[in-house]
């Protein structure tokens, strides 16, 4: 978001910019917010949206889990990982998963840590706290740089 705020900013640059970055859902109206960007789903059926994206979520771990994760074959067995959820999303502790025979899982996770910041959750990732989920966009390039894995793809 950032590159695009100050990319806006040198083509305009009478224009300014007051931002307000958070994993947090704010009520718009109240705190007077004329244009929000959320990365999610959308729930409010009072707010004018359009979707301008989609992403995929995928579960990751640390490399140092690798042997560990290798072995997993099935959803349930994530339960004896453990998890970091995202207090920002709406349910952070059930995942559904995808089966390869057809069908889906869902599995309630059981946290070790909760945080409210995906930034923070991949920080955890990143000192072997456990498993989580982040969206692609965020760990498309700890994936392609070997400092994140991808469980049960």
């Amino acid at each position: 978001m950032v590159p695009a705020i100050a990319a806006y900013t040198q083509l305009y640059p009478q224009c300014k910019v007051d931002a307000t970055l958070s994993d947090q859902k704010v009520d718009l109206m109240s705190e007077d917010i004329e244009l929000a960007i959320r990365v999610g789903w959308l729930t409010e059926p009072s707010v004018q949206a359009r979707k301008i994206g989609s992403f995929r979520q995928l579960l990751v771990a640390s490399p140092n889990l690798e042997k560990q994760v290798a072995q997993l074959s099935q959803p349930e067995e994530l339960l004896d990982f453990p998890f970091i959820a995202n207090k920002a999303l709406p349910h952070p502790l059930q995942w559904d998963f995808s089966l390869n025979e057809g069908g889906s899982r869902s599995i309630l996770m059981r946290a070790s840590i909760f945080l409210d910041a995906t930034l923070a959750v991949r920080e955890a990732l990143y000192a072997g706290a456990g498993i989580s989920v982040l969206p692609d966009y965020a760990s498309a390039g700890d994936l392609a740089a070997g400092c994140l894995i991808h469980i049960l793809p």
